[in-house]
């Protein structure tokens, strides 16, 4: 039977816990968290800078806000499929601030715990090279 993890340090949980946002600060990929509903509760500044907002006009809207061809029961539907799968990646596109619409490719890991869960989502901004595979055909 394989041995099990000693429990880490506190100090040193949470100085790798200072490390892991500050990776995600410096991040050129986009990153937030979401409550259960897709609410936005945390992000990175690749994040504002490819929605091209403040994260005061970013936390608390939800991803429906921005997606622009999924309607909101649909992402409410890949919602629900990211929870009960614990996974879920593809593409899709979102209006930024300023009109302009962003191709990105994203993934979301659904975490069950604490309370009713949430999602972390990583995504990139793929709308170059969305533009040359187009030009391509």
């Amino acid at each position: 039977m394989p041995k099990q993890p000693e429990p880490m340090d506190p100090d040193a949980a949470a100085a790798l816990a200072v490390d892991a946002a500050t990776l995600l600060d410096h991040s050129m990929n986009g990153f937030f968290l979401a409550d259960r509903r897709g609410r936005f509760i945390q992000c990175n500044q690749a994040c504002l800078d490819i929605y091209g907002v403040r994260s005061e006009d970013f936390l608390g809207k939800s991803l429906h806000d921005f997606d622009v061809i999924h309607s909101r029961e649909e992402v409410c539907e890949l919602i629900e499929i990211a929870a009960r799968e614990g996974y879920l990646q593809g593409d899709t596109i979102v209006q930024a601030s300023d009109g302009r619409r962003v191709e990105v490719a994203f993934s979301v890991t659904f975490h069950p715990e604490p309370g009713e869960g949430f999602f972390t989502v990583f995504f990139l901004d793929i709308t170059e090279q969305k533009r040359a595979e187009r030009a391509l055909r």
